[in-house]
């Protein structure tokens, strides 16, 4: 049985761990320092064995998705995280398909998040390492005085469900279109462990590239709008494969949230893709300040292999944002979005399956 005591040194596991094992939380002994946040929100400890991934117990959490109402499980780190931590790894189940964030947040400075898809009932691994957090910036955030992020100042790590944010719009547009579904809910966690063990990089980059999505990691990283399934492929490279129909009057698509800077000082968006049906793409950059810059993309359908370049100087502002500026900063870019607009531009309705690989920028 493996436990965790949180000290005001930071974090130790209490019994025997793998190598390079910071903390390890198994539930196994009935052990949890887990809090729910959250009005109704509850967490217990489950030993039914469907909602188990290792041994005999997992964590479970109770929340409702509703306006008015945010939620999330909280492991308090009062002595920080060990400044040698290089993974975080987990089980995770959440009851319909939907986006979980991971927060670290800091001792008075930032709020760090991680995004990711989750199927449902499903187990999802989730693996992740400290430059996967991503300042958030949203305008009730907290502000963080260096801009990066320190372990040994995170105060708690929480885990949440990312759509309850849709739900606070209480707008049936906005539901629909990230496909929040209200009422109560439950997500599973096990064998939740940080490690000194680096995750192995399969990625291979180049000088003058930077790395948008190798796909690598076990869990995927974007957030879909509309009914979209999407799911990690392994053929040759690992790859997103994105699963929905198109629709009269219907658009769907998903988006990755990228740190700021990412993109400063390069010249092309490049990645390879295959589409199963004819599709008209249009991938959008989003700026911190809200200004949305576009690129429309035809695919023939077939699930033809082609190789994207994309000059970044080629977006062109997009229609509801007519007062950014002529050209986009790319040192501002934190958000990057691809959609399926075929439905709203004719009469189709059918299938379509998409799959995107070894997404990255290049420089001049």
């Amino acid at each position: 049985m493996a436990g965790v005591l949180i000290t005001a040194h930071g974090l130790r596991a209490q019994s025997v761990k793998p190598p390079g094992t910071l903390l390890r939380q198994t539930f196994e002994g009935g052990d949890n320092l887990w809090r729910a946040l959250g009005q109704n929100a509850k967490v217990s400890i489950t030993r039914e064995a469907a909602n188990v991934k290792e041994g005999q117990a997992a964590l479970r959490f109770d929340y409702p998705v509703e306006a008015g109402k945010l939620n999330a499980l909280l492991l308090p780190t009062p002595g920080g995280v060990p400044l040698q931590s290089q993974s975080l790894r987990f089980w995770v189940k959440a009851d319909y398909a939907t986006n979980l964030v991971v927060a670290l947040q800091e001792r008075g400075g930032g709020r760090y998040i991680a995004i990711f898809a989750a199927p449902e009932n499903s187990w999802q691994q989730v693996e992740l390492t400290p430059a996967d957090f991503i300042l958030s910036e949203d305008v009730t955030d907290p502000k963080d005085p260096d801009n990066k992020l320190d372990l040994d100042q995170v105060q708690s790590i929480a885990i949440a469900d990312f759509k309850e944010l849709f739900a606070q719009a209480a707008n049936a547009d906005i539901t629909k279109l990230f496909n929040v579904k209200s009422g109560p809910h439950t997500l599973y966690l096990d064998d939740f462990v940080v490690s000194s063990a680096p995750l192995a990089d399969a990625s291979n980059v180049p000088a003058g590239t930077v790395m948008l999505d190798a796909f690598t990691h076990p869990q995927l990283s974007w957030i879909t709008l509309g009914d979209v399934r999407l799911a990690k492929t392994q053929d040759k490279v690992p790859a997103l494969q994105a699963d929905y129909r198109q629709e009269p009057g219907r658009v769907v698509g998903f988006a990755r949230r990228l740190p700021r800077w990412k993109l400063a000082g390069m010249a092309h968006l490049r990645f390879t893709i295959t589409s199963a049906k004819p599709a008209t793409l249009l991938v959008q950059m989003q700026a911190k300040d809200g200004s949305k810059y576009n690129y429309t993309l035809e695919m023939a359908g077939d699930s033809q292999t082609k190789e994207i370049d994309l000059p970044l100087a080629d977006f062109k502002v997009a229609e509801d944002a007519k007062d950014a500026p002529d050209h986009v900063d790319l040192a501002q870019v934190q958000q990057l979005l691809i959609l399926d607009t075929t439905g709203i531009l004719g009469a189709v309705n059918q299938e379509n399956s998409l799959k995107i690989s070894n997404l990255r920028a290049t420089a001049p």
